[in-house]
């Protein structure tokens, strides 16, 4: 890839992240991702606005993965009274490649990094929120193309 940035997270912005592929090989997390927000404030970035780009590889390697949680929710009827709630519930690790699967196609909410040891990636599928949380201290984006942010 022609671009890559290493522990720079914070000059990205994953916010409708389409996401392609998720993988966890050993100890490495890998996502494919497209419609990732560069920053103006990028290192790479030579123009003053922000920019995007397709074919991202964002890999965290010596990562473990935490948990992946699969975020509760509460319905209430239209006299908002409180009709069904629904906690958090852990995926399960050997459900973890499938999941991985059917987060192909869906979009990141939120990446947020916690203090060097690690990240929490929120994603939103058709009908659930899930939360990936991932221990690391280190990230790489990788790229080769700059395209204009509509």
């Amino acid at each position: 890839m022609k671009y890559k940035c290493i522990n720079k997270l914070h000059q990205f912005d994953f916010y409708q992240a389409s996401i392609a592929s998720i993988h966890f090989y050993g100890s490495t997390f890998t996502m494919d991702l497209d419609n990732v927000t560069i920053k103006a404030d990028n290192e790479h970035n030579r123009d003053i606005h922000d920019m995007r780009a397709n074919n991202v590889l964002m890999t965290f390697p010596n990562t473990s993965i935490v948990k992946i949680i699969e975020e509760g929710y509460k319905v209430y009827d239209a006299n908002d009274v409180l009709t069904e709630n629904i906690e958090d519930q852990i995926v399960p690790t050997e459900n973890y490649k499938s999941f991985f699967t059917d987060m192909e196609g869906n979009f990141i909410y939120s990446l947020e990094t916690e203090n060097d040891s690690g990240c929490s990636i929120s994603i939103d599928s058709e009908y659930q929120t899930y939360v990936i949380q991932l221990s690391n201290n280190e990230s790489c984006i990788e790229w080769d193309r700059f395209l204009k942010k509509d």
